[in-house]
């Protein structure tokens, strides 16, 4: 298993079914770069993910393994590609690429544990794979990485998965908090209607209330946008300013508000009552959930005027996040 927790990850922690999201948060600067050419520089990067698996695993892991399982994958773009020990040599020393089976390629095979001997390997395997392949010519290179990582990570266990970087930088933000304006969209809801408004935030101040539509985002309507875009472009460097169209239940008109991105932690933490019981349903571990969790039970002891009769804490659904908040 890896070191981390479930779909986020940070340094220092131990537990087991982890996710390799943590792999891409390392990782993403170097995920965030212009498109490469075939074979060009991601020799590094391949080594960069081996290394970190390695490093991070509480098993011993092979890169061998690892890597052979990511280049297998290739196949899953173009079936006529395999990666393996087709001419009958061992394994150990002799690897080939074929295509519709015709051997295109050999290559030494690096010492099992070797990462970045092994990252060349698989950047090399790569390139002449989409000189041969027309299918692999025409895909993305952060497609193929996708796959390959994909690969990887299937060959550790079935709690371990890979994020690409669009969902690894999602992830770190409901984890960490980002520039925003505080609000969470009925993700269901095509009209982008409000369903929580986090206090003290840009959107609370300005009067964005539940329910609440948002119609229009720096003067362009979202009635064509998917719910992702609206939230990124809702997002942003703190202190940017940015104009929200909001329609009001009721009124026949939106009101455009001006407000200022500020930082945002979304909240992970909502607590009711059942008699004297608190229940608090906690949906994922970030910075904020243990200073929620101690404020509502401060609220709900002062509700109450006398001792709580017990505690409700409900996980279900969670996925995770930080350690030392689940902690």
């Amino acid at each position: 298993m890896l070191t981390g927790t479930l779909p986020f990850w940070r340094p220092g922690c131990t537990i087991s079914r982890a996710s390799l999201a943590l792999l891409i948060f390392a990782l993403g600067a170097c995920a965030e770069r212009e498109p490469l050419t075939a074979g060009a520089a991601d020799g590094p990067l391949f080594a960069r993910g081996l290394g970190e698996v390695a490093k991070l695993y509480i098993a011993p892991v092979s890169s061998r393994r690892l890597a052979l399982s990511g280049a297998a994958s290739l196949s899953r773009l173009d079936r006529n590609l395999t990666v393996g020990d087709s001419l009958g040599t061992p394994l150990a020393e002799t690897l080939t690429l074929s295509y519709d089976g015709r051997n295109v390629a050999f290559y030494a095979v690096p010492p099992d544990n070797d990462s970045r001997e092994w990252g060349e390997r698989l950047a090399q395997i790569i390139a002449t794979a989409r000189q041969v392949s027309p299918r692999l010519a025409k895909l993305s290179q952060e497609t193929i990485e996708t796959a390959v990582f994909s690969g990887m990570t299937a060959a550790l266990d079935r709690f371990s998965h890979y994020s690409a970087p669009a969902l690894a930088r999602d992830q770190r933000a409901a984890r960490d908090g980002f520039g925003g304006i505080g609000v969470t969209l009925d993700t269901t809801d095509e009209t982008f209607r409000v369903t929580a408004v986090t206090p003290q935030s840009p959107a609370e101040r300005a009067g964005i209330r539940p329910d609440d539509r948002i119609v229009a985002i720096d003067g362009v309507s979202t009635a064509t946008d998917r719910h992702h875009d609206v939230v990124h472009h809702l997002r942003g460097p703190i202190g940017s300013p940015i104009t929200v169209s909001v329609q009001h239940t009721g009124m026949a008109r939106p009101r455009d508000l001006q407000l200022r991105r500020a930082y945002v932690v979304l909240p992970t933490v909502t607590m009711s009552r059942d008699g004297n019981i608190a229940v608090f349903r906690i949906t994922s571990f970030n910075h904020s959930t243990t200073q929620r969790i101690a404020k509502g039970l401060a609220e709900a002891e002062q509700q109450s005027g006398r001792p709580l009769a017990g505690i409700v804490l409900d996980l279900r659904g969670n996925p995770g996040g930080l350690l030392d908040q689940a902690v």
